[in-house]
């Protein structure tokens, strides 16, 4: 289960790495998915994989949707 701490973790990250985004977290009936909010560029290869970084980092594994707009944690 991520918790919103790690989400404000992950944002502080890529703020601080120039990525002008957001990872917004939903939580919902046993289930969560996070999307990204972007404020200047389209979603890169850099972004997907600073979020997969920083996720791993923490020991969780994602899996992105085909257009790279919302990841779950890897079950």
């Amino acid at each position: 289960m991520i918790g919103i701490n790690t989400i404000v973790e992950c944002n502080q990250y890529l703020k601080s790495n120039g990525l002008a985004c957001k990872v917004h977290l939903k939580d919902g009936c046993n289930s969560q998915y996070m999307w990204i909010e972007l404020f200047d560029e389209p979603i890169s290869e850099q972004l997907t994989k600073a979020i997969s970084d920083f996720f791993s980092s923490k020991g969780i594994q994602l899996t992105f949707s085909e257009d790279s707009k919302s990841f779950w944690e890897t079950k």
